[in-house]
């Protein structure tokens, strides 16, 4: 029985963190903008790209540090069809923590050939966020 509500306390712990780490409505009150740039797909190095590569099926956060620069990486997932863009809402820092907000829009206007359906069009929306490297935690709210 004490193995089983060990076992139950330990999900609902692993639950929670989740919870707080994506998706986070609360984010915490803003001290200051933050400059950043979004990274195009061709100026991404190729160990970057093969990190979003192996998290690209489902949607996933990212932080990644190379010297000064710091990414901070927005990924939703396989979506069906294509023309999606994705809207960086916030990006500051807060009191603790650095706090970004982004949306995934669309689909837009895709792209199809001949022959080609909606349906058939698979993508995988994901932003790339480039800042000075900061020693703070990061929070996500997608």
């Amino acid at each position: 029985m004490a193995e089983k509500m060990w076992r139950i306390s330990i999900c609902m712990i692993m639950a929670f963190l989740l919870c707080a780490c994506a998706g986070n409505t609360n984010m915490e009150k803003k001290v200051r903008d933050l400059d950043f740039t979004v990274v195009s797909t061709a100026d991404i190095s190729e160990e970057l790209k093969k990190h979003i590569d192996e998290r690209k099926e489902e949607s996933f956060t990212l932080i990644y540090r190379d010297g000064e620069e710091m990414y901070l990486i927005v990924g939703y997932g396989r979506q069906s069809g294509g023309g999606f863009s994705i809207r960086v809402n916030d990006l500051y820092l807060g009191e603790n923590a650095v706090c970004v907000s982004t949306t995934l829009e669309g689909p837009g206007t895709d792209s199809r050939t001949d022959g080609e359906t909606a349906e058939s069009i698979v993508s995988f929306p994901y932003i790339v966020l480039k800042m000075e490297t900061m020693d703070a935690p990061v929070i996500f709210d997608i």
